[in-house]
């Protein structure tokens, strides 16, 4: 859901009312399900890690498993032709590197918090990230910040 705010964000005023009025209701339909499925499979997860780190509290394990189990379904969909997956090239590896790393420090954080706090504090942390990225955006890249409302 806040990728998709970001998104509307990001779109200039001008264009908004041609994007909308040259959207399908069946593009309507598709970015509604998408955005009611990325948060009931988020919230899912989100209750899901706080019990794993309850029961097995060993996050970076938690963490290796559910990454591990990732990346076993990805190779057994490729083997099946379900999905095209590209072959491993060092170069592509090196390029992507940072963000692999950074987005694993990133998940690494979410659940060592979901071990030392409730699932609430943890929601409104996650709730406020757009806050920090809208001051961020307005400082680095010149963008305007939200109104008031």
């Amino acid at each position: 859901f806040a990728h998709a705010c970001a998104l509307l964000r990001a779109v200039p005023a001008t264009m908004a009312p041609s994007l909308l009025e040259t959207q399908k209701k069946p593009r309507h339909q598709s970015l509604v399900f998408a955005v009611v499925g990325y948060m009931t499979c988020s919230s899912l997860m989100l209750v899901a890690n706080k019990l794993a780190v309850h029961f097995v509290p060993a996050p970076s394990f938690v963490l290796w498993s559910q990454l591990a189990a990732t990346a076993l379904v990805v190779w057994l969909a490729g083997q099946l032709r379900f999905i095209e997956v590209d072959g491993v090239e060092g170069s592509k590896m090196m390029a992507f590197a940072p963000v692999a790393l950074i987005f694993l420090g990133t998940i690494f954080t979410n659940i060592k918090t979901l071990q030392h706090a409730n699932v609430e504090t943890f929601i409104v942390f996650r709730a406020s990230t757009p806050l920090v990225i809208s001051v961020l955006d307005w400082l680095l890249l010149g963008r305007e910040l939200p109104s008031a409302r």
